[in-house]
């Protein structure tokens, strides 16, 4: 199953240990595809390096982390809804054409989406939920 999660879960991911740690973790043994749209990891990489003073050796081992076990989508030109954020839409835009099933966020407005063709919004624990049959 194709899985996007938005930047702040993976921040989350990387940064804490709790639900989105756990969620990733789950994604990757059970063979599932992480789809990752080139903003978004732009965004990350931006984030962790500025917002967070992440040592570059960190970042450089997170992305290879994330190539390694994802897929990267191009950004898409021609998109045929709006996001809630301008910001996001290339994300989502991007997410959707790789034909993402779950794009997950905690991201209030993005949630109140529900869907974008296709692909559902969810947060990180219906995901967890959902993968874990519940």
């Amino acid at each position: 199953m194709k899985i996007a999660l938005d930047t702040n879960v993976l921040l989350s991911v990387f940064l804490a240990r709790g639900l989105c740690h756990d969620l990733f973790n789950l994604l990757l043994p059970d063979g599932h595809e992480l789809i990752m749209p080139e903003h978004m990891l732009s965004e990350l990489e931006r984030h962790l390096k500025n917002k967070f003073a992440a040592p570059p050796d960190a970042i450089r081992e997170l992305m290879t982390t994330l190539f390694e076990y994802g897929l990267v989508v191009s950004n898409v030109d021609d998109v045929i809804f709006e996001s809630p954020d301008p910001d996001d839409t290339p994300i989502l835009a991007a997410a959707s054409n790789g034909g993402t099933k779950y794009f997950v966020t905690g991201d209030k407005a993005l949630l109140n989406l529900k869907a974008i063709g296709n692909m559902r919004i969810i947060s990180p624990r219906e995901c967890w939920m959902r993968l874990r049959g519940g």
